[in-house]
């Protein structure tokens, strides 16, 4: 051992360290030294305490989703027969549509009655891919591994956020659109929504799409609602902005009809203001369910069917079958959302990525049972 390094004499670096303080001293020292370090100071390595780890900024409200069937499809497009009129021959002299030309009815003991046959329109549809990339670094899920599972979360959300694009598109899609999100730009990519299927071309009775309509009267909505019931809608529903739900509370609350409120609890407290929660066919006496979307449009009112005449659905979504990878699924399908991971790439070993993918289409089964009201405004309410 070189003599002069020994015990007392500490190395550090190669350097000796002389003059240290005691034990006590140092212990000082390092107080001294923590008394600096606050709260406040930058770059404080804190853990932080979170009541929840993520908030979802979106709210996944989808009425319109939750409302139509869905079927599985099969092949590249999904063809049907829209139902035009089951036969009629009771003449176009009552309210009841599709009467036609009078055709005999009753008939003698040896004769025959008129021979009626349904009419169809055939329709079909090509299905659509709707999905959404996403992708997590590994040094992302290293850091976030202590709080939760980052690249499990972030496909949670994209399916998710999915399902508020697909409510999205079944309300506004367009077939003929190459703007995002219904396209890249030059291709057309989507199915049409309820928007675009309402329409006399698609075979909606033309009294039933109103344009310009003006300020949102109740005797505007029951004319709408008595026309999809003449053409044998059931289970109806209406879809609206917020805008024209609000207008729908001016209406109740302007109408002049009693409308109590009941004092309640121990200090007599009472909740201003009202909700409608549906409206009352005035003809069958059904409650018509409200939709409220924030992708409508405002100034656009929706009305729908949840089945026709022969209590066939009015409307449903076909939805593909998926295959996922081999090793995920061997031999399933798979109904509706996939999530398939993609293989990172060579110069990027280090992002991991995901697609959340479902292959679908609207079909309209019944457009006769269905309305539109567009160029809707704030009802007039007296003052």
């Amino acid at each position: 051992m070189n003599p002069a390094i020994t015990p007392a004499s500490p190395v550090v670096g190669g350097a000796f360290l002389t003059g240290l303080p005691s034990a006590t001293g140092l212990s000082q020292a390092l107080t001294s030294l923590t008394r600096g370090i606050t709260s406040g100071t930058s770059g404080l390595p804190l853990r932080e305490s979170l009541e929840l780890e993520v908030s979802s900024l979106l709210p996944p409200d989808t009425p319109l989703r939750n409302r139509l069937p869905r079927i599985a499809g099969s092949g590249l497009a999904h063809a049907w027969r829209q139902v035009v009129n089951m036969g009629g021959g009771w003449g176009s002299g009552t309210d009841q549509p599709g009467g036609g030309a009078a055709a005999q009815a009753f008939f003698a003991e040896s004769g025959a009655p008129a021979e009626l046959a349904s009419a169809y329109a055939a329709k079909s549809a090509p299905f659509r891919l709707l999905g959404q990339r996403g992708s997590v670094t590994g040094l992302a899920m290293a850091a976030g591994d202590s709080f939760f599972n980052q690249f499990q979360r972030e496909k949670t959300h994209a399916v998710m956020n999915l399902m508020l694009m697909e409510e999205h598109a079944l309300i506004n899609g367009s077939s003929t659109s190459t703007a995002a999100p219904w396209g890249d730009g030059t291709n057309a990519l989507a199915f049409d929504g309820l928007t675009n299927l309402i329409s006399t071309g698609n075979g909606t009775p033309g009294a039933q799409v109103k344009s310009t309509v003006g300020a949102l009267t109740l005797a505007h909505l029951d004319e709408q609602l008595t026309r999809i019931w003449a053409q044998g809608g059931r289970g109806l529903y209406m879809i609206m902005n917020a805008a024209q739900m609000q207008g729908l509370i001016q209406l109740a609350e302007g109408t002049g009809s009693l409308i109590r409120i009941q004092a309640q609890g121990p200090s007599n407290k009472v909740n201003l203001g009202m909700l409608v929660g549906g409206y009352v066919h005035p003809i069958s006496g059904e409650v018509v369910d409200i939709l409220v979307s924030r992708f409508l449009a405002p100034g656009t009112v929706l009305f729908g069917s949840d089945r026709g005449p022969d209590s066939s659905p009015a409307a449903e979504v076909v939805v593909l079958p998926q295959v996922q990878l081999p090793e995920a699924a061997p031999h399933q399908r798979v109904q509706g959302y996939v999530v398939q991971e993609t293989a990172p790439a060579h110069d990027s070993p280090q992002v991991y990525g995901f697609l959340v993918s479902v292959f679908e289409v609207l079909a309209m089964k019944n457009a006769l049972v269905f309305a539109k009201s567009t160029g809707v405004t704030a009802p007039v309410t007296g003052g």
